[in-house]
């Protein structure tokens, strides 16, 4: 049997459902803080594969806390038979040649990242081969199509870890991570 921590608090989808969105200052803190955690398993080689806001715990001090690490897996998976992790989420190079990497865990961060900042992912369908489709061929519009008190910077560094082409995303979580900070709080 597995023994876990239990963590007190709601999922960071419960909070997005109730605000319809998050201020923008708490959403790059909680995206910093996942980054953190994320940059850590990457360390280890491991890589999540369903990071989503259901996955994120938010205790009663606001500290997040990324859970469920079920279908993790140690190092990249390469051509897999069958999907695994939540549609919404995933990454166009994972659907559409199986692979997942690091730079997928940063798109499904981008993924958060733009669902707390606008209350809704930039794609959503209820059929889950659409919301596929659309992933690895629509261009996404930017969070402040949806939310005006997003900043244009604010903007290229979500569409960044949103690229299609994982070689356009951020190099690792440390350098979004930086890049937001440096964003939230310029020298």
């Amino acid at each position: 049997y597995l023994v876990f921590e239990y963590v007190e608090g709601n999922t960071l989808a419960t909070h997005i459902r109730a605000s319809g969105g998050l201020p923008v200052a708490e959403a790059v803190q909680i995206a910093i803080a996942l980054l953190d955690g994320i940059g850590y398993a990457h360390a280890q080689q491991v890589m999540h594969r369903d990071l989503k806001p259901a996955n994120v715990i938010l205790t009663p001090d606001g500290v997040p806390r990324l859970m469920d690490f079920g279908i993790a897996q140690r190092g990249a998976a390469a051509m897999e038979s069958e999907f695994r992790g939540t549609p919404t989420y995933m990454s166009p190079e994972y659907i559409s040649e199986g692979i997942y990497q690091q730079a997928s865990d940063i798109f499904s961060l981008g993924v958060v990242l733009y669902e707390m900042l606008t209350g809704a992912p930039p794609v959503r369908s209820r059929d889950p081969h659409e919301t596929l489709h659309r992933i690895v061929n629509e261009t996404y519009d930017p969070p402040s199509r949806a939310n005006m008190d997003i900043a244009e910077e604010l903007d290229r560094i979500v569409m960044k870890a949103l690229a299609k082409d994982p070689r356009a995303r951020f190099e690792n979580a440390a350098a979004m991570a930086t890049t937001l900070s440096d964003w939230l709080a310029p020298k």
